[in-house]
């Protein structure tokens, strides 16, 4: 997954597509904190997710990200499993 992000900072539209989507993601929070209508931004967000799937860059970020999080919860699972057998 380190892999994944060093390609990131080298990739300068991959770098503008994850500034663009947490700015949008702050608009959003921030209109909803004010009672303000969402919808436009909410469809910015949507385009900007598009672009951020259709990234090469992004795409193998994503992929390593998702393989490391089953890493993860199988690890949690037997880690568990030991707890719970033991007691």
């Amino acid at each position: 997954m380190n892999a994944a992000q060093a390609r990131i900072k080298l990739d300068p539209t991959a770098q503008k597509i994850i500034s663009d989507i947490e700015e949008s993601q702050q608009r959003i929070q921030q209109a909803q904190a004010q009672g303000q209508p969402v919808q436009s931004e909410v469809q910015q967000l949507k385009v900007l997710q598009t672009k951020a799937q259709s990234n090469e860059t992004l795409k193998r970020f994503f992929t390593a990200q998702e393989s490391f999080s089953k890493v993860m919860e199988k690890a949690n699972k037997i880690i568990s499993a030991e707890l719970f057998a033991t007691s």
